[in-house]
C-alpha cells in the first residue's frame, strides 16, 4: 500500500459496533496507514453517500442494519453468492466500481466447525432480514434437513421462499410465540438474527426460553454487545450450548480484509489480535 486509505462500517445506527476497535487495533499493531470508521447514514441519504464513496479513498465498507438488502440495487457488481443470498455485508470500492460480497455466511459456518456433535436435523432462524438470509443460505450449505425462520413481516417471508426455492426443506412462518416455541423444543440449532437483545434492547429477549431445550441444542446469538444476551443466559439456563456472534464478527472480518487489501493481510495476527480487543 503506497498511499492512505480508509475503511469503515456503514449503517443507522451505529453505537453498538466494537468493528472499528477491531480493525483499528490490528492496523496500530502493524503500523499500517489505514483508518476504519463509523459511517451512520440516514436511509434517504444512501445513494448521495455511496456517490460520493465512489471518488473518495474509501476502498471498503462493512454493510449492517438496515442497508444490507436496500443497497443491492446502488452496487456496480454483485458476487454471484451474494445475489443468491439477496444482501450484502461488504463492498469494495474498485476505482470507483461498487462492488458488493456477503461475508456473513463464511462467518457463521467457520464458528460452527467447533461443533463436532452438531446434528444437522432441524434449523429455526428468528428473523428475516439481511442477516437473517446470510445464516439461511448457511444451514442450507451445511445440508439441514428442516430449515423454519420466523419473521412479523409476511412480504419477507414470500421474498425469502421465493429467492431459496432451492433450498428443500424451507419453511417460512408468522412471529408466534407459542410456535417458535414448539419448534424450539427440538431445534438442533437456534440463530437469533434480530436485534432484539441489542442496545437499546439489551434487557429484552425475542423468545422467554421457559422450556426445556433438546440435548446439546446450540442456541446462537448474532449479538456480539453486550457479549451474553438475556436470550443466551435464558438458553444456557436450559442446558443448552450457547454461543454469540464475537467469533461470526472476526472471522467475517478477515473475509472482508481479504477482499479489500489482499496479500497484504496476516490473517493469523488479525485473528489474535481481533480476539484480544474484543476479550478486553
Amino acid at each position: 500500500m503506497d498511499k492512505k486509505i480508509s475503511l469503515g462500517i456503514l449503517g443507522g445506527k451505529l453505537r453498538s459496533s466494537l468493528s472499528p476497535l477491531m480493525f483499528e487495533h490490528y492496523f496500530g499493531r502493524f503500523k499500517l496507514d489505514i483508518s476504519y470508521k463509523l459511517y451512520p447514514v440516514a436511509s434517504d441519504m444512501l445513494s448521495f453517500f455511496l456517490s460520493k464513496t465512489r471518488t473518495s479513498d474509501i476502498i471498503g465498507l462493512n454493510v449492517t442494519i438496515p442497508f444490507k438488502e436496500k443497497i443491492i440495487p446502488l452496487l456496480d457488481y454483485l458476487d454471484p453468492e451474494a445475489k443468491i443470498i439477496g444482501a450484502v455485508n461488504v463492498i469494495h470500492n474498485s476505482k470507483g466500481r461498487l462492488k458488493g460480497y456477503n461475508t456473513d455466511y463464511t462467518g457463521f459456518l467457520k464458528t460452527l466447525d467447533k461443533y463436532d456433535f452438531l446434528k444437522t436435523g432441524n434449523a429455526l432462524v428468528l428473523g428475516a432480514g439481511g442477516a437473517a438470509r446470510g445464516i439461511i443460505y448457511g444451514l442450507s450449505r451445511m445440508k439441514f434437513k428442516n430449515i423454519t425462520f420466523f419473521s412479523r413481516n409476511d412480504e419477507k417471508i414470500n421474498k425469502i421462499l421465493g429467492n431459496f426455492h432451492f433450498i428443500s426443506g424451507l419453511n417460512g412462518e408468522q412471529w408466534k410465540i407459542e410456535k417458535i416455541k414448539e419448534k424450539m423444543k427440538n431445534a438442533d440449532i437456534v440463530v437469533n438474527a434480530t436485534p432484539v437483545g441489542m442496545f437499546p434492547l439489551e434487557n429484552k429477549s425475542p423468545v422467554e426460553v421457559d422450556f426445556a431445550l433438546k440435548k446439546k441444542a446450540i442456541v446462537y446469538d448474532l449479538i456480539y454487545n453486550p457479549k451474553v444476551t438475556k436470550f443466551l443466559k435464558l438458553a444456557k439456563s436450559k442446558g443448552a450450548v450457547v454461543e454469540n456472534g464475537l467469533w461470526m464478527l472476526i472471522y467475517q472480518a478477515l473475509e472482508s480484509l481479504r477482499l479489500w487489501i489482499g496479500e497484504d493481510l496476516n490473517e493469523e495476527f488479525f485473528i489474535k489480535s481481533s480476539t484480544e480487543v474484543l476479550n478486553a
